[in-house]
């Protein structure tokens, strides 16, 4: 039964409180949640229109209507927030007041939807805040929100009428130390239209709650999407349109397709000949809605290009340099190296190790005088400058410089030697894979969280082989204690350089199965089942090879790409940690989907790879990311901006940690 007092509308799915001073909605809540959370962000504009400031509001019997002009272009805004006995609906209403026709942009004005999206300093920090997906598939599109908890119900927002073609990203640096913790306001753009006189565009979307996400089960029958968004040139994806209208068309890149129709599902395959992008778009009733498929060159062809271009392109000569021999990060724009002792994410170590990583790959596959001289000289940088052999200390940048001992460091350098072991089979390479392991424990703490690339398990089976039994013991022994810790925490979370992150889950079950293999104890595979709700939050199904199955991050290409932006990097090559996750848990039995969801996160993760061997640090999916501030900015992680992106970064950096992945797990 609805109520409405003081401006709290709500029903028994749905309760929404409004700002009558601002007309913004400044509460929505899942009536059953034993945690009371607000799934908008405290003190936002949830509902501010771009370029329309607000004249005034009235109140109604399930709502408000707010009035708002935007003298400027002459056009006014009527949004009309109501609660029914099934929903809370929103309608935008923009009309031209000109004697002009207006056209409008993708600049001209989006709508906020500042969701609560932040992880600072909060109590019972999973279950009071969410994660939100975003799909802008024009007159199919939808929002839906996830706790990371992983409790449902989900927060789903379905487009009723109008069509969304992008959206933005409205960055307040005010609300945040770093930029991990907050991934600012979803600004949803309207389609680009021409508006005749007194014409109107109407933007209408449903919001309720659901256990079922709206990227796997429309509650509406239209619905575009493939059984997987990236394949391999050779390959089929079958694809299909839900739609009860019987005078649907499709399209892949402008060339019509035929189809079959099967009840109210249009069913087509797409054969992936040349590799490239396939825009999809279906188009009924004079709308239409879009897919994004990516089809690969061969797996080893990408490691190949890949390993030439570090070789010939991203290692620094010069003798008597520090910096002599090492892979640096490569700015195809200006096609000259880059290089930041100052600025960790631009140095010559940490992730940058993946770059050296590929070449072993590359030669493991077929011998190379170019590659095998280029690594050979990598090698000599690191032991001169990065790692320490008799201590089986790493270190964060080079003159063995140690001024911020960096735990997620060693698994990395451990890869570095692992896969040097298995191209030469030199004992001291595996002894210095699996010392730097035990080092990791024992100097950096690396119990107190989980770091990316442990292969933990594959280490001790290599000793296993090599007859290294006493240091087998010594590293399955800090293995055990680890997991033996996470088993104790029983499900709390703590991240000394994030805040919240899909991999604080991920690094759990990783470990949690590596004790597993290792020890046959079920106690530690029976513990992997409370993380895995956990971080299918942070994933969705988006229609799209960019976004599908790839976890939400918003900060990385601040760190890691050229134009030091916030905002979604999807993907991103973090993301790809979930498909060693899956692969874990497939290979121990949790079932075939997760090795389809492996194979679908490593194949999306390989389109920053490109035909000449660049590769870029991630694509930034917003069309736009402001970031503001009212302060003055000196922190280089405050800096106020605007980038305008929907593309590829610059920087060739950390992103070859995903095509080691690819080569590792795809079989």
């Amino acid at each position: 039964m609805k109520e409405c007092e003081n401006m709290r509308c709500s029903n028994d799915n749905i309760t929404v409180d409004f700002d009558l001073e601002t007309g913004y909605t400044s509460g929505i809540y899942f009536p059953g949640d034993e945690f009371s959370m607000n799934w908008v962000l405290e003190n936002s504009d949830w509902g501010k229109v771009d370029g329309f400031k607000t004249e005034r509001i009235e109140k109604t019997s399930d709502g408000i209507v707010v009035y708002a002009k935007n003298e400027l272009e002459s056009l006014n805004l009527t949004v009309s927030k109501t609660v029914n006995d099934k929903a809370y609906s929103e309608t935008y209403r923009i009309t031209n007041n000109n004697v002009t026709d207006y056209f409008t942009t993708k600049d001209s004005f989006g709508i906020h939807f500042p969701y609560n999206s932040t992880f600072e300093g909060k109590e019972n920090m999973h279950d009071g805040s969410c994660v939100t997906h975003v799909w802008c598939g024009e007159n199919i599109s939808w929002m839906y929100s996830a706790k990371p908890s992983g409790t449902k119900p989900y927060l789903n927002a379905f487009l009723k009428s109008g069509s969304i073609c992008n959206y933005s990203i409205s960055y307040d640096l005010d609300r945040v130390i770093i930029g991990a913790s907050y991934r600012g306001a979803l600004v949803l753009i309207p389609t680009p239209c021409i508006l005749s006189p007194d014409e109107s565009l109407e933007i209408s979307f449903d919001f309720e709650f659901s256990d079922i996400s709206p990227d796997t089960n429309h509650t509406t029958p239209l619905r575009l999407y493939a059984d997987s968004y990236s394949a391999f040139a050779g390959d089929t994806i079958n694809c299909f349109f839900e739609c009860d209208e019987y005078n649907a068309e499709i399209y892949e890149n402008g060339k019509k397709v035929e189809f079959i129709k099967e009840g109210n599902t249009v069913k087509w395959q797409t054969k992936c000949t040349i590799p490239g992008e396939i825009l999809t778009t279906a188009k009924w009733n004079n709308k239409e809605t879009h897919m994004n498929l990516n089809i690969l060159p061969p797996l080893c062809e990408i490691l190949r290009k890949r390993a030439f271009f570090i070789a010939t392109k991203q290692q620094f000569h010069k003798k008597r340099s520090h910096l002599d021999g090492a892979y640096l990060v490569y700015d195809r724009m200006e096609n000259r190296l880059c290089y930041s002792e100052s600025f960790g994410d631009s140095n010559a170590c940490r992730e940058r190790l993946s770059m050296g990583v590929t070449i072993l790959l590359a030669l493991q596959e077929k011998e190379d005088a170019i590659l095998r001289q280029s690594i050979e000289k990598h090698r000599e940088f690191i032991e001169r400058e990065v790692y320490d052999e008799k201590t089986a200390t790493v270190f964060n940048s080079i003159a063995r410089n140690n001024k911020h001992h960096r735990a997620y460091n060693y698994p990395w350098m451990s890869v570095y030697y692992l896969e040097w072991y298995h191209l030469t089979g030199e004992i001291k390479c595996l002894e210095n894979s699996a010392r730097i392991m035990i080092s990791y424990y024992e100097k950096a703490k690396g119990g107190k969280q989980e770091s990316p690339c442990m292969r933990l398990f594959e280490i001790c089976t290599e000793l296993e082989k090599a007859n290294l039994s006493n240091l087998k013991e010594k590293l399955v022994e800090k293995i055990f204690a680890h997991a033996d810790k996470v088993l104790t925490d029983n499900g709390k979370c703590f991240s000394h350089e994030v805040t919240c992150t899909q991999f604080m889950f991920l690094g759990k079950i990783n470990i949690l199965c590596q004790a597993y293999m290792l020890s046959g104890n079920r106690k530690y595979l029976d513990a992997v089942e409370m993380y895995i709700p956990k971080t299918d939050a942070f994933r969705a199904f988006q229609p799209d090879f960019h976004t599908n199955t790839i976890a939400v991050r918003y900060w990385d290409l601040f760190w890691f790409g050229k134009y030091k932006s916030y905002g979604d990097s999807m993907p991103q090559w973090l993301s790809s940690l979930a498909a060693e996750t899956y692969d874990f848990l497939f290979s121990n039995g949790f079932g075939e989907k997760y090795k389809k969801q492996c194979r679908d996160i490593l194949l999306n993760n390989l389109c920053v790879f490109a035909d000449d061997g660049f590769a870029s640090a991630g694509y930034l999916v917003p069309y736009k990311v402001e970031q503001y501030s009212a302060k003055e900015c000196t922190n280089i992680c405050m800096k106020p901006q605007i980038t305008y992106s929907h593309g590829y970064d610059d920087y060739a950096n950390d992103q070859d940690w995903a095509l080691y992945f690819a080569v590792k797990l795809i079989c």
